[in-house]
């Protein structure tokens, strides 16, 4: 009687039976799984419109929340996220994209950042999906876009300012930035009219502005002719046009402090 034996390849690291409840005005999002052994996780939320990094890019850009700890084996996990980013501010609607990493060994995931630091060693499903955000807007746009705009550090010393300004909704948003005597010393659009921004792309400058300032939410303190203003109070108006709802205007004024 003749037998036949077969090979077969059992990866027995998974991370399986992922579900998602979207965010509404009600609930918070909830991403749900399970993992085939213990291991540390890292579940890592962006913005919309941003690319999204392989695992040895980090520290990616656009990353909005972080969940990272020890998750036990063939039980359900679930990770609650309340619609606030890193700095706590609430995000808009729109489709932000997660992923999920896992490995077996703890040290190949930070405790702190989520940073991968081996890749070697994560489990072979790399979960990626969107948990949509439909909170239907807010009840205070102007409110929420004054107070969850501001810079960084104030008082401003050095070059690596940065600001931190909420897309809500779709729309647009202009930057003028005055001396103490009125004068216009530098200006900034961020979409315009005809090309609106999509809501939940912020500007956000976080952690982007220490080596270089090229990118759209670094002040390096220059004028719009690039050379450096002298210490003094800066005042910022931040003027942000919705293109949908109601279409509202809001403008704020921010102050900054050269020493």
């Amino acid at each position: 009687m003749a037998t036949v034996q077969m090979t077969i390849d059992v990866d027995p690291l998974r991370i399986y039976d992922v579900s998602i409840v979207p965010l509404t005005m009600d609930n918070m999002a909830v991403v749900s799984y399970q993992v085939s052994e213990p291991m540390k996780v890292v579940t890592k939320i962006y913005s919309p419109g941003s690319t999204v990094p392989t695992a040895d890019q980090d520290p990616p850009r656009g990353l909005v929340k972080r969940m990272i700890g020890v998750r036990p084996a063939r039980t359900q996990i679930s990770e609650y996220w309340d619609g606030t980013d890193l700095t706590l501010s609430k995000v808009a609607d729109g489709n932000y994209v997660f992923k999920i990493y896992g490995s077996t060994v703890t040290d190949s995931i930070s405790t702190i950042t989520g940073y991968i630091t081996n890749t070697s060693f994560l489990a072979p499903d790399v979960i990626m999906a969107n948990i949509p955000v439909t909170r239907g807007g807010t009840s205070d746009l102007c409110g929420d876009f004054a107070n969850e705009s501001f810079f960084a550090p104030n008082p401003y010393t050095g070059t690596a300012g940065w600001f931190k300004i909420p897309m809500i909704m779709n729309g647009w948003i202009t930057m003028r930035i005055y001396n103490l005597a009125g004068d216009l010393v530098y200006k900034k659009n961020f979409g315009d009219v005809n090309n609106p921004r999509e809501g939940g792309n912020n500007i956000d400058g976080s952690g982007r502005c220490t080596v270089t300032q090229t990118h759209e939410a670094c002040w390096p303190r220059v004028n719009t002719y690039g050379k450096t203003v002298a210490p003094g109070v800066y005042f910022v108006v931040l003027r942000y046009e919705a293109t949908e709802g109601t279409k509202d205007v809001c403008q704020t004024i921010k102050k900054i402090l050269v020493p």
